[in-house]
């Protein structure tokens, strides 16, 4: 019964994480400045390979605008 009532509530646990995840996602966009650019960037990249297809898009696209935004030149 027990294993039962956790494969019932396991969806709602992984669509809970995937929440906290976006809102980790929104709160390092959200902090990021020309200080701490390069390493959230780096990181939001490292993370997208593991990341869920269904935040693929969103992290790269604000892995996209932080980099344009705070890059100090064309090369990085």
């Amino acid at each position: 019964m027990h294993d039962m009532l956790n494969l019932f509530h396991r969806p709602y646990q992984l669509h809970f994480l995937a929440g906290i995840r976006r809102r980790a996602l929104d709160l390092l966009y959200g902090m990021c400045d020309i200080s701490n650019a390069k390493d959230i960037v780096e990181e939001l990249l490292q993370y997208l390979s593991s990341a869920d297809f269904a935040m693929r898009e969103e992290l790269s696209l604000k892995a996209a605008i932080l980099a344009e935004k705070f890059a100090p030149d064309l090369s990085w």
